[in-house]
């Protein structure tokens, strides 16, 4: 079912709207995450680990940077996950509850290298991480689906 604006943001308001962002450690994936948060809203933010640092710490500091309150962050949940992975790389546990639970999905997340070397990289998340997204959307309740982005579009 598709939403119009109007219908969308009722449901924000009538409810405890989870809207679901993947790319909320990026530039505009973070500051749409900002802006929700500071809008009253549930966030939800799949966000993979780096090497030497875990998807929660990421995060944390990219809230500190736009200077997102504690009181703010706790409508934020953490949810450890990656595009390259099938299932989004969750335990079955997590991503049946965001299934359950997920009401609109912004997906921010991308590669934007233009690097040969990278191509198997750029071509795995911009093109099969957004299959999967789409996948997880049809699975879920989601009744929106936002595809955004700096680059490719």
């Amino acid at each position: 079912m598709r939403l119009c604006t109007e219908d969308l943001e009722r449901n924000r308001r009538e409810r405890d709207s989870q809207i679901l962002i993947t790319g909320g450690t990026g530039f505009l994936g973070s500051y749409i995450a900002a802006r929700l948060l500071d809008a009253g809203l549930q966030v939800t933010m799949i966000a993979r680990p780096l090497p030497n640092t875990a998807p929660a710490e990421r995060v944390r500091r990219i809230m500190d940077w736009h200077g997102i309150s504690d009181d703010t962050r706790r409508r934020l949940r953490i949810v450890p996950g990656d595009l390259l992975h099938p299932a989004l790389g969750m335990d079955a546990h997590e991503r049946c509850r965001l299934l359950g639970d997920t009401d609109e999905i912004i997906h921010c997340a991308s590669e934007t290298s233009f690097a040969e070397r990278r191509r198997n990289q750029v071509e795995e998340v911009n093109l099969r991480g957004v299959e999967r997204m789409l996948d997880f959307a049809a699975a879920s309740r989601c009744a929106a689906f936002h595809d955004l982005s700096t680059a490719f579009a």
